[in-house]
């Protein structure tokens, strides 16, 4: 475990170098993250091979990870402001998701010789989405506009509807097969339980977080409250039903955001916003290291496909942003 951790941290740090590298030709630093995940993983260097990736302190870092992304979400989630722009997420996340789901199947129903309920896993698959790199390309430029306000709220709700869409999708495509049919209350409950976990330990924070105090209190405040979080989440993961962390993330920091003064807010997100970059960091590199770019490159038509319809949603989403 020792080893682990420590070789994770030269991986953090071979990253962040890496990031900065890549940053110097105008290109953004999760690109060199990404590239070290690549490199360090099982399909290269095997420095980072499922002995670190499958271990159990492992999982738990991954978890923080999940919830640190949702925390930099949900601080966006301020009502006043959704109110501006709420018909248009709306939209982009119905528009978005279902073209990409819809495209997706479609396209590998009409190229291949397979049959339809098993495109339209693929569809659902399509639309499986990692906020952690478009999130960390606005923090990074520090982006302010109607586009990245946009995302920000975006990246929440297509990961609620890509959960909902797979399970559905997974659950009539199975229940074909095998006569069971779909629990659309399971389905629902992967998105209830995990917003509740977050809510109800977001509504403590809000009470403890709201004095000011000093920088180290506040990190030391967050970082136990976290835990708690994450450990809520894990138990009910490990023990109930599969759960999605981020959103107990999002919905921790909503509340906080919502119910503490701007000022201390800003406080709040200063002090933790380095604890925030290192876990984008590590979840960037746990991203890349299962790549296979000899798969990448050798999926042919598959691949022109998957990038041609992200292309068209990102083209969409400019569009739909400026209206």
């Amino acid at each position: 475990m020792i080893k682990g951790i420590i070789l994770l941290a030269i991986f953090t740090v071979l990253a962040l170098i890496m990031g900065k590298l890549v940053s110097k030709i105008k290109l953004p630093s999760i690109l060199g993250w990404l590239i070290t995940g690549m490199i360090i993983g099982p399909h290269e260097l095997n420095l980072m091979n499922s002995s670190i990736m499958e271990a159990q302190w492992f999982h738990i870092l991954t978890n923080i990870g999940e919830v640190l992304v949702g925390i930099l979400i949900g601080t966006e989630l301020i009502v006043e402001e959704l109110k501006k722009s709420g018909k248009q997420i709306a939209i982009i996340c119905l528009f978005e998701g279902m073209a990409a789901f819809i495209l997706v199947a479609v396209a590998f129903f009409i190229f291949t010789d397979i049959p339809m309920s098993i495109a339209l896993v693929f569809g659902a698959i399509a639309l499986a989405t990692a906020p952690a790199p478009s999130l960390s390309i606005v923090k990074e430029y520090n982006a302010k506009g109607p586009v990245s306000k946009t995302l920000i709220p975006l990246a929440a709700l297509d990961d609620v509807l890509g959960l909902i869409v797979f399970f559905i999708v997974m659950g009539v495509v199975s229940g074909g097969m095998t006569g069971e049919s779909v629990s659309i209350i399971s389905i629902l409950m992967m998105i209830i339980l995990p917003l509740a976990i977050g809510g109800v330990t977001g509504i403590i924070a809000s009470k403890i977080l709201k004095n000011k105090c000093s920088k180290l209190e506040t990190i030391l405040k967050v970082a136990i409250l976290l835990v708690v979080t994450v450990t809520i989440g894990r138990y009910v993961n490990n023990n109930i039903l599969s759960i999605n962390l981020l959103l107990s993330g999002i919905s921790f920091a909503a509340i906080i955001a919502n119910t503490v003064k701007k000022d201390r807010l800003h406080e709040i997100m200063e002090a933790i916003n380095p604890i925030i970059g290192i876990g984008l960091v590590i979840m960037v590199i746990n991203l890349g290291a299962p790549l296979d770019y000899n798969l990448i490159f050798g999926a042919g038509i598959f691949t022109a496909i998957y990038i041609y319809n992200s292309s068209w949603n990102r083209k969409n989403n400019r569009f739909l942003c400026r209206w």
